[in-house]
């Protein structure tokens, strides 16, 4: 058995020997380690829920990736009128940097509309998932 295969029987037993009677909260991230987490809590078979919690400074590479992830439940922040005007210029301003070095900036034409693709306002957002 390689050294890889032995790490993850180790950690499969120690998923099962110290699941919680209501199964594990997952921290999902949606990087590299969250993804690990999640699949060896899969191969165990314990009982988890994956929650992401949708931060200040989530890429939209990532919020894209986690919201791919069918097993992963979002949690939205509610942000107070003055935060969300700073959202709003922030992604206005990113925006901006993508069309001047020419990328692809079609799927938002506004500040508005990356914060309510953020916050999974927009209704009429394509959905990979049915929620």
């Amino acid at each position: 058995m390689s050294e890889l295969s032995e790490l993850e029987k180790i950690a499969i037993e120690r998923l099962k020997a110290f699941e919680p009677a209501d199964g594990y909260y997952l921290a999902y991230s949606g990087g590299k380690d969250s993804d690990t987490v999640k699949i060896l809590a899969q191969l165990s078979g314990v009982k988890f829920e994956a929650v992401h919690n949708l931060t200040t400074v989530d890429a939209p590479e990532t919020v894209r990736y986690v919201k791919s992830q069918g097993d992963v439940r979002i949690d939205y922040p509610k942000l107070n009128p003055k935060y969300r005007r700073n959202y709003v210029m922030a992604f206005e301003r990113m925006l901006e940097a993508r069309r001047e070095k020419g990328k692809e900036t079609d799927t938002w034409k506004s500040g508005e509309d990356v914060m309510k693709w953020w916050l999974g306002e927009d209704v009429n957002q394509m959905r990979l998932f049915e929620e």
